[in-house]
């Protein structure tokens, strides 16, 4: 099995190594490869095992399957669905909860756990690791305020 790393990656080679010695004691006999694109539109459905991060442009379910898990995202000239992942069920339960985000929230989030766990059961994806974010601020700013997607909210603090 081959571990692709793109050498941009953070920590890249030595997560990779990491990952490598993991799978060798699994008795899966893995080889690290540094490239600087493995996902490549022309890499796609042929990447055996490839570390990335992954960040919604936007806070919703959507953005974290539409994009990277669907039909339409698995084609060959396209790289963000490594994976080549394609169910079509899952395509039409993607299409169903975004049809219910604004009618019926409540229903549509029922139905986003749902696409959530009938992806993580075919696994095209594995996550690996969750980045933590630490803010030190010093006594002297006030309003500190922090967005889980855009991070400190800089115009809203002050300094004195």
């Amino acid at each position: 099995m081959t571990v692709s790393v793109p050498a941009w990656f953070p920590f890249g080679s030595r997560v990779g190594r990491y990952v490598v010695s993991v799978l060798d004691r699994l008795g899966y006999h893995a080889r690290l490869r540094e490239s600087a694109n493995p996902y490549a539109p022309a890499a796609v459905g042929r990447l055996q095992l490839g570390l990335t991060g992954w960040l919604p442009n936007f806070a919703a379910a959507a953005d974290f399957f539409e994009q990277d898990l669907t039909c339409r995202s698995a084609r060959v000239d396209r790289a963000d669905n490594a994976a080549a992942f394609c169910d079509p069920a899952v395509d039409r339960e993607i299409a169903r909860a975004q049809e219910l985000e604004v009618s019926d929230p409540a229903h549509a989030a029922l139905l986003w756990a749902r696409v959530d766990r009938d992806v993580v059961d075919q696994a095209p994806w594995v996550p690996f690791a969750n980045g933590v974010s630490v803010a030190v601020v010093s006594r002297r700013v006030g309003d500190y305020q922090y967005s889980p997607q855009w991070g400190p909210l800089l115009d809203q603090l002050w300094v004195r």
